[in-house]
């Protein structure tokens, strides 16, 4: 796994397990979220994921994230990725694949709206969540390696 380019800071208290970054790719792809007015870092855009729960272990939590934040299933395949972020909340990145016959039904309260990007049209965001950017850097440098999807993308 890549190393995190930051490691020298607290970890936050509101996530003492960390939480998941769900990474769904097409081969071209990746699946993100503009996160609605009612979360944290309301209108930013980036992958979907949330806290890890008390009671939940990280794949858990990547499942019941995208069952409340696109209304879809899917199936964990591994992590990725682990990186801390200034704040101090670790986030771990799971490459996640999409059960079949999902339809996108998006949380208006957690998600304003969905897209797929390529990874140069998700760098021109304007307002790209800043773990995205460090994301992106290791993938196009070979250091994280993603499998290719066995299922087709939800719509």
């Amino acid at each position: 796994m890549p190393k995190n380019p930051s490691s020298n800071f607290h970890v936050r208290r509101d996530y003492p397990k960390g939480a998941v970054v769900a990474v769904i790719f097409d081969g071209s792809r990746f699946l993100t979220i503009k996160r609605s007015r009612y979360v944290k870092a309301p209108g930013a855009i980036g992958f979907a994921g949330g806290g890890v729960e008390p009671h939940e272990d990280q794949e858990q939590a990547i499942v019941r994230e995208m069952k409340e934040e696109l209304g879809i299933a899917v199936s964990p395949m591994r992590r990725v990725w682990k990186f801390r972020t200034a704040r101090g909340v670790e986030l771990n990145f799971w490459q996640v694949e999409l059960l079949p016959g999902q339809t996108i039904r998006i949380d208006p309260d957690e998600v304003e709206m969905f897209a797929w990007h390529t990874p140069a049209s998700l760098r021109q965001q304007h307002n790209l969540i800043a773990s995205a950017i460090p994301f992106l850097d290791c993938w196009e440098a070979g250091e994280i390696k993603l499998q290719s999807p066995t299922s087709k993308s939800a719509t």
